[in-house]
């Protein structure tokens, strides 16, 4: 088959036992044959000599100057993907396709290929551009695929667009999705992704989404799709490339602390720990967002709490009446467990803002508490008075 490589880099890592290669290479008198490159060379030495690391992994780092030989031994790698069952000691845990200038035909056979190994753990074909066609191909076999457990897929700089985007993704269920540098991609791509996103279903940790102009209609359909998400700890893109403004960080503001209500405040995500640049600079990062990370991120803390003890100042005691007096050792227990945040001045407000909350509380249903203490004057009279009968008798 014809893969389309041009520069080659091939990653295989492999558990188990040694492929031989001796049926590719007894022809070939000299390593130089196959690669100019010296890193090339010692690594397929290796694999032949059966070193134990190489048992593992096997790294082809392509270059221009390689000769025909390293696209056949390129080819070779795949082939043996095709017929994997028959080693049935192997299992191949990281694909590497990276800037190999796949063709669409190459990409549609190797994911056939690789649709044969359920335990294929990370996919990089980053800058081959595979385009729309190459986007539907691997969409198609990552559902038929299920891949159990493929955890990392890269696919930046690949002329993705707005259609290849949204055929990719309903195949996705990962941890890790890479589709930075696919400058086609616009607001109206990004809205395929928040379906990945919904609670229950989601397992992704991170997503990548650097150089790509989404603007604030990308980034208010992001935050709008991390609405309940526990999963997603991080999510990269560059602030100034992707046209974000302050209308698309308000949306994230919400999101992460919404403060028209203490319900909606306990309901915003707490589990996003960095929104910005790939390379952690906040810089750009409106300081209300940074807070609201930087409390998500600290374990030592809890999220939730910071955000309603410094964005309310007055609680409103009215949806707990329901109920009645069995809130208070509740609202008593949250405030104790508000003094462990450790937040700056929060300790010495925190006494006086239970004591009105309590106040606030019972003052609202006056009745019920005089009725309450009433209830249990009588009980004890009556307690007393079956003591006083038993002595008596």
């Amino acid at each position: 088959m014809s893969l389309g490589f041009g520069r080659s880099l091939i990653a295989v890592r492999v558990r188990g036992r040694q492929r031989d290669y001796d049926a590719l290479l007894q022809n070939i008198s000299n390593l130089e044959d196959i690669t100019s490159s010296e890193h090339n060379a010692t690594n397929i030495l290796l694999l032949l000599n059966g070193h134990p690391d190489w048992s593992k992994t096997l790294v082809l780092v392509g270059n221009e100057s390689a000769s025909p030989h390293m696209e056949e031994f390129a080819v070779k790698e795949i082939d043996d993907l095709a017929g994997w069952n028959k080693c049935r000691n192997n299992s191949l845990i990281r694909f590497d396709l990276d800037n190999s200038n796949v063709s669409t035909e190459g990409l549609a056979e190797i994911a056939t290929a690789l649709s044969s190994q359920p335990q294929l753990e990370d996919l990089y074909l980053g800058r081959n551009n595979i385009g729309r066609d190459g986007c539907v191909a691997l969409g198609n076999t990552l559902r038929r695929w299920q891949a159990p457990s493929l955890k990392c897929i890269s696919l930046s700089d690949n002329n993705i667009d707005d259609l290849g985007l949204r055929a990719l993704v309903e195949g996705i269920n990962l941890r890790t999705v890479n589709l930075s540098d696919n400058r086609s991609i616009t607001a109206a791509g990004i809205r395929s992704i928040p379906p990945l996103l919904q609670p229950g279903s989601c397992s992704l940790q991170f997503i990548v989404l650097d150089n790509i102009n989404f603007g604030d209609n990308g980034a208010i359909a992001l935050a709008d799709g991390l609405r309940g998400n526990k999963s997603l700890s991080r999510l990269f893109f560059a602030p100034t490339s992707a046209g974000v403004t302050d209308v698309g960080w308000s949306a994230f503001s919400r999101l992460l602390c919404d403060t028209s209500s203490i319900n909606n405040t306990y309901l915003s995500n707490h589990a996003l720990e960095w929104v910005g640049s790939l390379f952690y600079d906040d810089s750009d990062t409106p300081p209300d967002v940074r807070r609201y990370l930087l409390w998500n991120k600290d374990q030592r803390i809890d999220a939730v709490i910071c955000k309603i003890l410094m964005t309310h100042d007055h609680f409103d005691m009215k949806p707990f009446f329901q109920w009645k007096l069995k809130f208070l050792p509740v609202m008593v227990a949250w405030f104790e467990r508000a003094k462990e945040t450790g937040l700056a001045g929060l300790k010495q407000s925190l006494e006086s803002r239970k004591l009105s909350s309590m106040y606030d509380f019972v003052r609202s249903m006056p009745m019920l508490v005089l009725g309450g203490n009433q209830g249990q004057e009588k009980t004890r009279q009556r307690s007393r008075k079956r003591r006083l009968d038993g002595e008596a008798k």
